[in-house]
């Protein structure tokens, strides 16, 4: 397979073959970069599924073409989570709100005003807790909606689900933390720690001293009480 690009062409996300030198071949569009991003890792992301002891070419193929039906059958009984595609989708939904505004559609301008509040705060309803039993039954019910997924396939693929997850982040980068950031913070965390020790030995003299000057008083939940009050209340 020869190496893939992404290109922006024209407000949209082209994956591009790289066919010899500086010549291209786009194979497909995408309204945004992570959707581009994860069709090129589509080739990975089989060879990983085929890794699954029990996994066949069909089915492997048919859960990277319904990749988002998959993540969503392993979230039932969680919050939803807002797809890459489903932010897409809105973001057109909301630039068609604002051509209508500039068109002379008075009545949707404040949709269009607030248009960044909506695009950056939109998310699901919670839903109601399930149990593993719940949430495996509403998974299999789920992944039987992928064309060539029958009973027997949404079990395996229900006994599974970790394997799946793992496989579908196949060429995702991961963020390594470098040993002299994790170092800095290590130091951090100590200093502070010895600043909250340094403060909480300052303040138990600072109550040493006071209650030394004044005997009538007694330190309790972070106050100074009069002694013969509280000595009085306890008695009771």
């Amino acid at each position: 397979m020869s190496n893939q690009i992404i290109l922006p062409i024209a407000g949209k996300f082209s994956v591009a073959d790289t066919i010899g030198e500086g010549n291209f071949k786009v194979v497909a569009t995408f309204d945004t970069r992570p959707e581009a991003a994860d069709f090129i890792r589509r080739p990975l992301i089989k060879e990983a599924l085929l890794g699954i002891t029990g996994m066949t070419q069909e089915i492997a193929n048919a859960l990277v073409e319904h990749q988002e039906t998959v993540e969503v059958a392993f979230e039932s009984g969680t919050i939803r989570r807002v797809t890459k595609a489903e932010h897409g989708k809105l973001q057109k939904a909301l630039e068609a709100v604002a051509a209508r505004v500039e068109a002379g559609d008075k009545e949707l301008a404040f949709l269009a005003e607030v248009a960044g509040d909506i695009r950056s705060s939109f998310k699901y309803e919670t839903v109601k807790r399930l149990s593993d039993e719940e949430k495996a039954f509403a998974a299999n019910n789920t992944l039987r909606t992928i064309p060539g997924v029958d009973e027997e396939v949404a079990k395996f693929l229900v006994s599974n689900r970790e394997a799946l997850k793992e496989a579908f982040n196949a060429g995702v980068p991961k963020r390594e933390v470098s040993e002299k950031a994790m170092s800095g913070l290590a130091a951090y965390q100590a200093e502070q720690a010895q600043k909250k020790e340094a403060r909480r030995k300052e303040l138990a003299d600072e109550r040493a001293d006071i209650l030394k000057e004044n005997p009538e008083f007694v330190f309790q939940r972070n106050h100074f009480v009069d002694k013969a009050e509280f000595e009085a209340y306890n008695s009771k």
